[in-house]
């Protein structure tokens, strides 16, 4: 289950993220960047001038050889993301595509962002960005438990037992017929009340009083470069059902006597 949690975001899109990278851009997109990005590893940033917007240029230029002295050499940038959008004004329609990529070994790495644009004419270049890191920058969303603390630990207990506690109860509820409000507490045993979150990572965490989850235990990675959510909520209606139980059951098989009697 938790594995399941895990992979969620893929399963959404219901393909892999290599596959999703390749609806959002094109080949064209993607070679234009990757040899923009060989470009700012070798400071020969003026074979691409007639496809940088003017100003970028002037300015990459000025820059490019200390862009290159943070970038590493002798390996193939890897695409992470890609974000895609486009607007309509005048019934002229502009796309923008941001392509993520990681490159490096060892304790050299960058993170490149290509910006590109187009609308009537051909694609242009209209931005980028360079983050050098002596890590991989997907490193940090890596789910391990290699040195990590405690807090982690107990994290995936809770939301183990929270799920659990969660499931049990909404199985049993449905199970139990005769008793008062078999539905309230069969629909509402699936929800959790007050999230407590995680970062897998850091080993920050943080409440939302005012939150609710389905069964109670979520994962979530919001982007391939940032850290594991690992989140749970306290299955409040869960726990007071399962309580209760015993009684409603109890209360129920009396009422129904109590019918059988009068009959």
């Amino acid at each position: 289950m938790r594995k399941l949690l895990i992979v969620l975001t893929v399963i959404l899109a219901g393909c892999s993220a290599s596959q999703w990278n390749e609806r959002l851009s094109t080949k064209e997109d993607r070679a234009l960047a990757e040899g923009f990005i060989a470009a700012l590893q070798f400071g020969n940033v003026d074979r691409f001038k007639p496809q940088i917007d003017p100003k970028l240029y002037a300015d990459t230029a000025q820059i490019q050889d200390k862009v290159k002295a943070m970038m590493p050499t002798g390996v193939k940038p890897e695409l992470i993301t890609v974000n895609s959008n486009s607007t309509i004004d005048a019934g002229r329609t502009t796309t923008t595509k941001a392509l993520n990529y990681q490159l490096g070994s060892g304790q050299k790495w960058a993170m490149v962002q290509v910006i590109l644009r187009q609308a009537e004419g051909p694609e242009q270049i209209v931005g980028w960005h360079v983050t050098p890191s002596n890590i991989r920058p997907t490193a940090a969303g890596d789910f391990g438990f290699e040195g990590h603390g405690a807090i982690q630990f107990f994290w995936l207990a809770a939301m183990i037992v929270m799920f659990a506690i969660s499931l049990t109860s909404a199985v049993l509820a449905f199970r139990s017929k005769g008793i008062r409000y078999r539905w309230f507490w069969t629909i509402g045993s699936l929800f959790g009340f007050i999230q407590f979150s995680l970062n897998w990572s850091t080993g920050q965490w943080g409440v939302r009083p005012v939150a609710f989850m389905l069964l109670s235990a979520a994962a979530l990675r919001p982007s391939p470069f940032e850290s594991w959510i690992l989140s749970f909520c306290i299955p409040v209606v869960a726990i007071i059902f399962l309580v209760m139980r015993s009684r409603l059951v109890r209360q129920a098989r009396n009422s129904m006597d109590q019918s059988e009697q009068m009959i």
